[in-house]
C-alpha cells in the first residue's frame, strides 16, 4: 500500500512538473511572437517617445516638452491607457482629454501651474493621477477642476507642490497638522480617493473628512492690520485733505483775528458772564 501511495505522488509531482514547463514554454513563445510589438522605439514631430503595445502605455519622458504632444491624442486617443510625460517642463495639461480611454497619467517633475491645470472635458476612465514636484498653488482650483473632469479618480499624488503642505517633500516647510488639514480637505472633496500621496486613505481619515471637511475648506477673510507708519501716512494725507478756514475781514486790508490755542496769552475778566453777578467780592 505504501508502495502504491508513493508510485502514486511522484506520477503527480512529475505531471505538475510538466504542465509547468508546458506553462512556461508556452508564456514564452507568446511573448517571442509579440517580441517586435511589445516595446517600440518611435519618432514623431522630432520627438521619440516609448509604445508598449502589451500595456497600452506610452512614455515620452525627460524629452524637454513644454506641452503635451498634440500627435499623442490624435494617434492613441482611443487606445492609451497609461501615460508617462515626467521629467519635462511642461505648463499645461491641454490636449489631454483627447486621450479618452486613458487611465493613469504621470506628471512628475515639470511646471504645471494652476493655470495650466484645466481639463476642457470629462475623463471619467481616469482613475490614477500622479503630479509631484509641479507648481500648484490654488488647491481649491485644483479640487474644484478634478470634482468637475475626475469623477472616478482614485490614486492621487501631489507630493512637493505648494498646496501639499508635507514637510519631508514640499518646497515649504510645515508642520505635520498642517499636512492631516491639507488631506481632510483633499479627501472632502475627492471622497472617490483610495491613496492620497503616500499613504492609503484610512476609514476614520474619511470620517474625519465628512464632518470637519466642510468648515476647514471655508476660509475666512483676513483682517488688515495697519502699522503705525500706515497709520501716520494716512493720517498726514487726510490732513492735506482738509481746507482752511474762510478769511473775514473786519476793514479793508485787515485780517480778523481768528481763536487759537497754545499761540498766544489771554487773561480771562470775566466781561459780559451772566454767572459773574451772582458772586459777591466776599465770595472770591
Amino acid at each position: 500500500m505504501d508502495l502504491i501511495d508513493s508510485l502514486t505522488d511522484s506520477v503527480d509531482i512529475t505531471l505538475a512538473r510538466r504542465k509547468k514547463s508546458m506553462e512556461i514554454s508556452k508564456r514564452e513563445k507568446m511573448l517571442e511572437s509579440y517580441g517586435s510589438t511589445l516595446k517600440e522605439e518611435k519618432e514623431e514631430d522630432g520627438i521619440q517617445y516609448t509604445v508598449f503595445q502589451m500595456t497600452r502605455s506610452l512614455s515620452c519622458a525627460n524629452r524637454e516638452l513644454t506641452s503635451v504632444p498634440g500627435f499623442i491624442g490624435e494617434h492613441y486617443g482611443d487606445w492609451l491607457v497609461r501615460l508617462d510625460l515626467s521629467f519635462n517642463n511642461i505648463l499645461s495639461i491641454n490636449g489631454i482629454t483627447q486621450c479618452k480611454t486613458l487611465e493613469e497619467l504621470i506628471l512628475n517633475c515639470n511646471d504645471i501651474s494652476d493655470e495650466g491645470f484645466c481639463f476642457s472635458s470629462q475623463m471619467p476612465n481616469l482613475v490614477n493621477l500622479v503630479l509631484n514636484n509641479n507648481s500648484l498653488k490654488d488647491i481649491g482650483h485644483f479640487l474644484k477642476q478634478c470634482q468637475n473632469s475626475l469623477p472616478n479618480i482614485s490614486i492621487l499624488s501631489l507630493h512637493g507642490n505648494p498646496i501639499c503642505q508635507d514637510s519631508l517633500l514640499a518646497k515649504c516647510a510645515d508642520d505635520e497638522e498642517d499636512y492631516e488639514r491639507y488631506r481632510i480637505t483633499v479627501l472632502h472633496s475627492l471622497p472617490t480617493l483610495t491613496f492620497l500621496d503616500s499613504r492609503c486613505v484610512s476609514a476614520n481619515e474619511k470620517e474625519e473628512a465628512a464632518k470637519r471637511g466642510d468648515f476647514l475648506t471655508r476660509v475666512a477673510k483676513p483682517k488688515i492690520v495697519e502699522t503705525s507708519g500706515e497709520k501716520q501716512s494716512k493720517s498726514k494725507s487726510a490732513a492735506l485733505d482738509f481746507k482752511p478756514l474762510p478769511e473775514t475781514r473786519t476793514h479793508q486790508n485787515m485780517k480778523a483775528q481768528k481763536a487759537s490755542a497754545a499761540r498766544e496769552k489771554y487773561h480771562y475778566k470775566g466781561n459780559h458772564s451772566e454767572g459773574n453777578r451772582f458772586i459777591t467780592d466776599g465770595q472770591l
